[in-house]
């Protein structure tokens, strides 16, 4: 996660699965909302 889009970091983030349907995978990943005006994520998808 990002608050300027320059420094990423994954320090404190845990998915967390919620389903798997059809071969689909959901996971989430829950932040404090107070914790930034601006909260960006990159995804990375393997198979």
């Amino acid at each position: 996660m990002s608050t300027d889009l320059i420094s990423w970091s994954s320090s404190g983030l845990a998915p967390q699965w919620v389903s798997n349907i059809g071969g689909i995978q959901t996971d989430q990943v829950t932040i404090p909302v107070a914790s930034a005006p601006n909260v960006f994520f990159r995804l990375n998808v393997t198979q």
